[in-house]
């Protein structure tokens, strides 16, 4: 070759190695830019070729999943994703490979992941395919949306318990007026006999009863609505005993409950509901440590003294506590589970299995409340939770005080307002046994009238809220403008619109929830009827 020849095949080759150089040098800075796009992503990205084998993932396929790049590459798939899926998936894979399509490629799906200590969480999956040295390759991008699926399981249940709670209160409705002619028939009764007598022991446990299934109502509606809490002495041993009752009903024979309740007639400064919540959670947080082996619940009721000496180590003031256990031979907690179970969202239980809302809420009901909680546990030797109640005193005013409590009686005219027959039947024969006047109407428009006709013949009006034509609340605001200084008591078996604040903001002298014991309501009608006599001897 002659040199001048030779001369131009160098430049040629000098040009071309530039322009590879160049060409090069671009992939280099492409695949650099693809890189960077493909590690920045939030969501995590994973490759795999036709045969189902980890190629690379970005680092929040690493982050989501648990595993390093490293230690993954060359993995198949499925490590990444639940047993139950598994043989599906490869399946689809040889599909998609055979056929050259698929009816999920490019589309979201619902998915299950795996990280690598087991846990299981819900995710989104975007999978595609590509041709790369003429073999297929697979790309998935993958969201975790464990925080959106339990946003939307809690919209889920804040629409199912909406549905529950229309469903209870109306159960509860009447439910509740099944119970009053049985109250107020065995209390008249009661009265008659002869204290200490087979009849008398025998419509005692009849008033026991019924009055068990007056609380066993209130404690349904807890589960089924939002309400106020209505702070006030309340005794804890029967809200223990009530919602032992209720638990044993749904345990397995492989869970043994074993019962101390000491502390009858301590009281502590609560809501009862949430006091039913405190045990119905701890309850349950031991049933499910003990779900699969089995094993004994225990729960003690026990008061304590705190002395000035011990209050520092017991982090709570000196003084009397009514001290709630709950035990179970369960699986048991490490340190590390024990530092967080109070916190809000945190659970042990498998995704959907539990909100991690109950211990959390339990904590700040107790510490509401003055008192507080302590958790001893060790992985395998089962755990044991005991929560402090401050004592208020000694209550002198439970259902046997009740039953033996003198007749409170009077002569005044009371008209009667329920739609319900026998309801109004029963108590007015309950009121007229304590010798008052009473006129019954079954409908709120024909008592509206009667008392239009001649509103001085009347001292007092009882009226049921939930009737047809005119409520409890419109009948009252009605007879008010007739007569202003009418005293008014509304009863209620249920009402989502009513409680004992919006009562008294509307002038109504006392609420009582159906069925209404002889002693609470004939109480309320000679304080009412009294302190009218009185402000009328100071004018």
């Amino acid at each position: 070759m002659s040199l001048p020849n030779l001369s131009r095949a160098l430049g040629e080759n000098q040009r071309l190695n530039r322009k590879l150089e160049s060409q090069l040098d671009f992939l280099r800075k492409s695949e650099e830019r693809f890189r960077s796009l493909v590690e920045a992503s939030q969501d995590a990205i994973v490759i795999s070729d036709e045969q189902g084998h980890i190629l690379s993932l970005n680092h929040a396929a690493e982050k989501m999943f648990g595993y390093e790049e490293r230690e993954i590459e060359g993995q198949p798939l499925t490590i990444l994703m639940p047993e139950r899926y598994q043989a599906r998936h490869l399946a689809g894979m040889r599909r998609v490979v055979a056929t050259g399509t698929s009816r999920y490629l490019g589309k979201p799906l619902e998915f299950w992941g795996r990280r690598q200590d087991g846990h299981e969480f819900p995710l989104e999956l975007n999978i595609s395919s590509w041709i790369a040295e003429e073999k297929i390759n697979f790309g998935g991008i993958i969201r975790d949306v464990s925080e959106r699926t339990h946003l939307e399981m809690q919209i889920r249940t804040t629409q199912k318990m909406e549905a529950i709670g229309t469903l209870a209160g109306g159960i509860a409705h009447d439910f509740n007026n099944i119970l009053v002619p049985i109250l107020a028939c065995t209390e008249m009764v009661l009265t008659t006999e002869a204290a200490g007598s087979e009849n008398w022991h025998n419509l005692q446990a009849v008033l026991k009863a019924a009055h068990r299934a007056r609380e066993l109502v209130k404690q349904i509606l807890v589960f089924s609505r939002e309400r106020e809490h209505e702070v006030a002495p309340v005794q804890v041993a029967p809200v223990v005993k009530e919602s032992l009752k209720l638990l044993k009903a749904s345990l397995p024979s492989t869970i043994e409950v074993v019962q101390q309740l000491e502390g009858e007639g301590v009281t502590i400064l609560a809501d009862s509901t949430q006091i039913h919540q405190v045990v119905m959670n701890l309850c349950t947080n031991a049933y499910y440590a003990m779900r699969e082996q089995g094993g004994i619940l225990e729960v003690t009721l026990a008061e304590v003294k705190i002395s000035p000496d011990d209050s520092a180590s017991h982090g709570l003031a000196p003084g009397a506590y009514l001290v709630l256990s709950v035990t179970d031979t369960g699986s048991g907690m490490d340190p590390t589970t024990i530092a967080r179970i109070f916190d809000p969202y945190f659970t042990t239980k498998k995704f959907g299995e539990g909100t991690g809302l109950g211990l959390a809420m339990v904590h700040g009901i107790v510490k509401k409340y003055g008192g507080d909680i302590k958790v001893y546990s060790e992985p395998g030797q089962g755990s044991s939770f005991q929560v402090y109640f401050p004592v208020l005193d000694k209550s002198e005013h439970g259902l046997d005080f009740i039953i033996a409590a003198p007749m409170v009686r009077g002569n005044e005219r009371i008209l009667l307002v329920d739609d319900e027959l026998p309801i109004a039947q029963s108590m007015q024969k309950m009121l007229e046994f304590h010798g008052y006047q009473v006129v019954i109407k079954t409908d709120s428009a024909e008592a509206l009238a009667a008392f239009r006709l001649a509103p001085r013949e009347f001292d007092l009006v009882i009226t049921d809220q939930t009737m047809p034509e005119l409520t409890g609340e419109q009948l009252a605001l009605e007879l008010k403008k007739i007569r202003p200084e009418i005293p008014i008591i509304l009863c209620t078996g249920f009402s989502a619109t009513m409680d004992e604040a919006k009562a008294r903001a509307l002038g109504i002298e006392a609420f009582f929830m159906k069925p209404v014991l002889i002693k609470e309501i004939t109480e309320a009608i000679r304080r009412i009827l009294d302190k009218i006599k009185v402000v009328h001897r100071s004018d």
